[in-house]
């Protein structure tokens, strides 16, 4: 397989994480030096295989993530528009085509968007954890609702789905990891403090056995 050696960013595997939660305030100023307890390292050298060529070999049920061709018609630049009403034009579209993409894939009763937002370059991150996943459970769904996944009734899936809206991306293309190759302690769970609520997601360690 075609693959190329790139470099990535990864929560630092820091002792100081045995008695200290990792934590981000969000809203704080970058300046603020409370903004975060969370240290980061760069490796590079890290292996990543080209799998343009096997997308039909990758599911959901099996991988973790899988490959479509569901090509958007909306614009990067008018999203990124400083007139409010032209960004909000453009994204109401795009949100329910991706809606309409997850509904045809996993065939469900129901679908929620509550998140989108333009990907940058970042640190290597799971976006929610197990424990975070429920705290959004409560914030999005009623209480009958609730009841259901309590009873069983419900099988939650949380799933992100990106879609380029750029022609070329020439820079920090979106990289996926094997969750086969991590391990639970690889995810150490991070605070992510807001100004009315605190959401859990999990920062990933490197580790070299990793596939990418």
């Amino acid at each position: 397989m075609v693959y190329v050696l790139a470099e990535l960013s990864f929560i630092a595997d820091d002792p100081r994480y045995e008695r200290e939660k990792p934590y981000d305030i969000v809203y704080a100023s970058s300046s603020d030096p409370l903004k975060s307890n969370c240290q980061f390292a760069t490796s590079s050298a890290i292996r990543i295989t080209d799998c343009r060529s096997k997308f039909e070999e990758y599911n959901l049920k099996h991988h973790g993530f899988a490959f479509l061709l569901c090509p958007s018609s909306v614009s990067l630049r008018s999203l990124l528009s400083e007139d409010v009403d032209t960004a909000k034009e453009a994204v109401q579209p795009y949100l329910k085509g991706t809606i309409a993409i997850a509904r045809e894939e996993l065939k469900p009763e129901r679908v929620i968007c509550f998140d989108w937002r333009i990907r940058k370059r970042s640190v290597s991150e799971v976006n929610v954890s197990h424990d975070g996943g429920r705290v959004k459970l409560h914030r999005h769904l009623s209480s009958d609702e609730i009841a259901k996944v309590t009873d069983g009734e419900w099988e939650i899936q949380f799933v992100n789905v990106w879609r380029p809206i750029s022609e070329v991306v020439k820079d920090a293309p979106l990289t996926l990891c094997d969750p086969s190759s991590v391990a639970r302690d690889d995810l150490p769970e991070v605070d992510k403090v807001h100004t009315d609520h605190v959401e859990e997601s999990a920062y990933l360690k490197q580790r070299p056995h990793r596939e990418w």
